[in-house]
């Protein structure tokens, strides 16, 4: 079953090492399920003349997608352009129930390894290392059922097409009132980039030449701020603020989000290449 899922598309960290659509992406879209669902990959990278591969995962964190980054470089992937969607809901304090399913990588990846490590000390993750069983038997919704889903569809990447993107469609829409609640009471959320994970992710951008852009995604009734350091933000946290048509819920966007977003995001980089 580890070799299995291991050698599947079925979760994009398995895609890092399986699909040369990775490997070769020339733009890599990192984040969480703001970026997974938010961003329209294919027309990002076909208007900056880039092959572009959405490597975002739903409900991970900050900590993950350095994990991510880390095995991306190791494969030999260069991309010169990554767009991290950061926000305040990636705090790294804690893993998220989506992080296990790293886990077959524990017993080849050391990125994987001391992950574990970082939040389950040395003896369960070894321990998870000599016994897959463990894990299957512990986390078998996240591992087992899916490595017998990729053992008969290999190429079947969960909740993503194929170059990692998944949409919201328009018919699912937030609630006119909830949404109108969160916009009269719109908080600012300032950021930071004192984020051990975000120095280490930006550390490792300017060691591989990549240029780091952080998106902050649209989000109903919420405005974020990030300040302190000289590098690309593009904020999109506040764009669609009078536009509820444009959001699946109070945190994701849907499809006529999503084109909106995008088009934003596009303009910006045009702008910082003047």
């Amino acid at each position: 079953m580890v070799g299995i899922l291991k050698k599947s598309h079925f979760y994009k960290c398995f895609t890092i090492h399986a699909d040369s659509k990775v490997k070769y992406a020339r733009l890599i879209v990192l984040g969480s399920s703001r970026a997974l669902t938010g961003i329209d990959t294919k027309t990002l990278g076909d208007s900056l003349h880039l092959k572009a591969y959405n490597l975002a995962m739903d409900d991970t964190k900050l900590s993950l997608h350095k994990v991510l980054l880390e095995e991306l470089l190791k494969e030999g992937s260069r991309p010169k352009i990554l767009i991290l969607a950061y926000d305040n809901m990636s705090d790294s304090s804690e893993m998220s129930s989506n992080d296990w399913r790293m886990l077959p990588l524990i017993h080849s990846s050391q990125f994987v390894s001391d992950y574990m490590k970082q939040y389950h000390g040395m003896i369960e993750t070894n321990a998870y290392k000599y016994f897959p069983f463990l894990y299957f038997g512990k986390y078998n919704t996240e591992l087992f059922f899916p490595a017998f889903t990729a053992l008969i569809k290999p190429t079947y990447t969960y909740r993503a097409n194929a170059i990692g993107d998944y949409q919201y469609p328009e018919t699912i829409k937030i609630d006119s009132a909830a949404f109108n609640f969160l916009q009269k009471n719109t908080r600012t959320v300032q950021l930071s980039w004192n984020n051990p994970d975000l120095l280490a992710i930006e550390k490792l951008c300017v060691a591989y030449n990549i240029q780091l852009i952080l998106y902050l995604a649209p989000v109903a009734g919420q405005e974020r701020e990030i300040s302190g350091k000289d590098l690309f933000v593009i904020n999109a946290s506040s764009i669609l603020s009078a536009q509820p048509q444009c959001f699946a819920d109070s945190i994701h966007v849907n499809t006529i989000g999503r084109a909106a977003a995008t088009r934003f995001l596009i303009d910006q980089l045009r702008l910082g290449k003047q």
